[in-house]
Formats: C-alpha cells, structure tokens, sequence
C-alpha cells in the first residue's frame, strides 16, 4: 500500500490516525450516511450523489449503469494505460464528526489490485488523507471493510476505491456508518523506532536516548551486515537488548517481499526471527522493508509469530489500530525538529500513539542518496522535549499490547 498511496498523494499531505481492515467481513448495521450506496437512483447519466474523477498520465473510461453486486446497477472504470495517477467513482462528501470512528463498507470486482483511501475535508479548506487498505483483483464481487477514526478539523468525508493500473474496477454496495466516540489511551506516547541496525545509531543515537531514559526498538537486517562497518556487530546487538531496547525483525537481506514468492519471503521472515534467537534474542515485532506489504505478507508475519508490525504510511495510532498495519511518521533528513514537535504536540493532544521511524545518526549532505539520515542533533533535541514535557514513550512491543483485542 505505501508506494500507491505515496504517489497519490505527494507534496505534504498528511495521512492521519489508524485504520482496521478487514476484506470479506460485514460489520454490524447502522445509519448509513451515504445517500444513494448502492447507485441505483440516476441524475442524467450519473448516479445520484456520485462524482467520477482520474489525474495523472493515465487514459480512463467510466461506464453508468452496469450490472451490479445487487440490485440493478453498479458504476465501472476501466483504464486502457497508465503511467501514473488514479481513477475513481466516490460519493460526495458527507458530514462527519472529529474523534468518532467510522465504519465504511462497499463491495467491488477488479481484475487488479485496488485502493481505498478516505479523504478528510478540513475546516480550513485542505485535505487530509488515510490509506484504507487494498483490495486484491479476483474478478470476483469482495466486499472491503475498513473503521477510521475522524481527525480534529475535520468538516465532512468521503471514500476512494480507486484504480491505478491498467484494468477495470467495479463498485457497489457502498456504506459509511458512525459507530460513536473513539476509544483513546490514557495518555498520548511516542515509540523511537530505527531500521536496519547502521552502526551510527548505536555510536551516534542510543547514547541520546540513554540519557534520558528512553528505550527505542530496533529493526535488525540479520544476514550480511554484522561484519559490515557500517553496521552494528552481532555483539552491539546484543548489548542493546541487555541494556532494555527492543529488537525487532526487519529480514534477513531486506527484500520487497511483496515482489517475492510465498516461499521465499516466509524465509526471510521467519528466518530473521531464528537468527535473532540464535543471539539469544526474542523478537516479537516486526518492520516492513521498504514499508512494502499485503495481505498475504501480513499472513506471514501472522504465522511467524509476530504480535505486531510497523508500515511506513504515515498517521497516528489508537486502541482500535491494526497491530500488523502500525502507522508512523517518518524522520528523513528532510524534516526538522519543528515538524517532529508537532507530531508529538498532536500525539499528546489527541492521546494517540505516535511512532517515529528512523534510520542511520550521522550527520550527512541533503541529498537524495542520504534521504534516510539524520543529523543527531535533532534526534537530540527530540528526546530534550520528550523529557520535558513527560510525555510517556515505549517500545513498539510495549505499543502493540496496549491495543484492544
């Protein structure tokens, strides 16, 4: 999902709070506030209350009515190329209010791989975004389910089931139901969280944190890189686990296994866990490289044993959040501490879950290459303001137990 959403909406805009996916799973009934879901009512040549749209380099057809999951009628799309962009059919926005959960359900048929995002029109006329899920291409009807909890400032919503590939995607059946207040946690916490195990976090970042009495967790790549330079040692892996940070699996070679066999990525997640017991080492969450996953990769990591995992789509976290789609924000060099403070201002006034994802601590130039480095100073400055205003901070272990069954 991360690269998909990432390209649908670059330039800055936020992805927000958690959403529980759940394909093929009715949740209970309630007020529907979408005013024609299952499109059987026309305006003209449109279904009422319905809207069509596509950006990109990218060629679209949209076809009213076609046979639907029920009833008489559904609304298609069918995309004959495509280089970049989306297209999509989505009901028009609906009043919503900030801090209640949400539950939204619709059925499709795609012969490829499909995205769901909600869109959140904000009171001071921009839009925030959270990715849904995916939907996997069966051409066969599946129904998606996905609850969201509302953002502050947020005026009115709607849903994308959207298609960006060459394809065809059918959709009906559309429901959105308010469910009520939002559970929160006691308080808002904030979970450090480093990827790949670069030595430069053990000389540079963990001396921070230890200061002050944070414990971070830690993403260890486990074949090739303990005589690596630029990574820590077996024994430094070890060290950390001793001094109370939490290792965490991030596979053996680091692969996009979304692209790999079922096969072969079981090895590589279930191996890394083996190879971090070999140091003696209970691993009992995992991190997606590259941020890349599906659902049968979260199956995996399910069969793994892995209570939790961490994505790299970009929000906040509540009681009700996916334990294997955990959002985070992510620290590239890019980013200063001013924009880190607000995550946890938020973080703190919401009483959500933030989870910070970082990588190597060294100061380096600010270019593409070196996207994924920081300068310790702001790792620094970071922790300085965790301290002073006594928000809590835990391991990404500790996070994932506090979510609701």
């Amino acid at each position: 999902m991360k690269k998909l959403v990432h390209t649908l909406f670059s330039g800055g805009i936020i992805f927000v709070l958690a959403a529980v996916v759940s394909v093929g799973t009715s949740f209970a009934a309630g007020t529907n506030l979408i005013a024609n879901p299952s499109l059987e009512t026309a305006t003209g040549k449109l279904p009422t209350g319905w809207l069509q749209d596509k950006w990109g380099t990218i060629s679209a057809t949209f076809t009213y009515p076609v046979a639907g999951h029920t009833g008489a009628k559904a609304a298609k799309v069918t995309v004959s190329s495509f280089k970049s962009g989306d297209a999509k059919w989505y009901f028009k926005n609906v009043p919503v209010t900030p801090g209640n959960n949400y539950v939204f359900s619709d059925w499709s048929t795609a012969n490829v791989g499909t995205e769901v995002v909600a869109q959140f029109h904000q009171s001071d006329g921009s839009d925030q975004y959270l990715g849904l899920g995916t939907v996997t291409g069966t051409n066969a009807w599946k129904q998606f389910s996905a609850s969201f909890v509302v953002p502050s400032g947020t005026v009115s919503a709607t849903v994308f089931h959207l298609i960006a590939a060459k394809g065809s995607l059918t959709v009906d059946d559309y429901s959105l139901i308010d469910s009520g207040s939002a559970p929160k946690f006691a308080a808002g916490m904030v979970s450090f969280t480093f990827d790949d195990g670069y030595k430069s976090v053990y000389t540079n970042g963990l001396p921070i944190l230890d200061a002050v009495g944070i414990k971070s967790t830690q993403a260890i790549i486990t074949t090739g890189t303990y005589t690596d330079p630029d990574y820590m040692t077996a024994a430094q892996v070890k060290t950390m686990a001793a001094n109370g940070h939490e290792i965490s699996s991030h596979t053996r070679t680091h692969p996009d296994l979304t692209t790999m066999t079922a096969a072969k990525a079981k090895t590589e997640i279930t191996g890394s866990k083996s190879d971090l017991l070999g140091l003696g080492i209970t691993a009992t969450s995992f991190m997606y490289p590259y941020g890349s996953y599906n659902d049968a990769v979260i199956a995996l990591v399910k069969g793994a044993g892995y209570k939790g995992a961490r994505t790299v789509d970009e929000g906040y976290n509540t009681p009700l959040s996916n334990p294997y789609k955990i959002l985070s924000q992510n620290v590239n060099n890019d980013v200063p501490f001013s924009t880190i403070k607000g995550w946890l201002d938020t973080a703190r006034a919401d009483k959500t879950w933030l989870v910070l994802t970082l990588h190597r601590q060294e100061k380096l130039p600010n270019i593409p290459d070196n996207l994924y480095g920081n300068d310790p100073a702001i790792l620094q400055q970071t922790a300085n303001y965790v301290q002073s205003t006594g928000m809590k901070t835990v391991t990404f272990g500790q996070g994932i137990s506090m979510l609701t069954p």
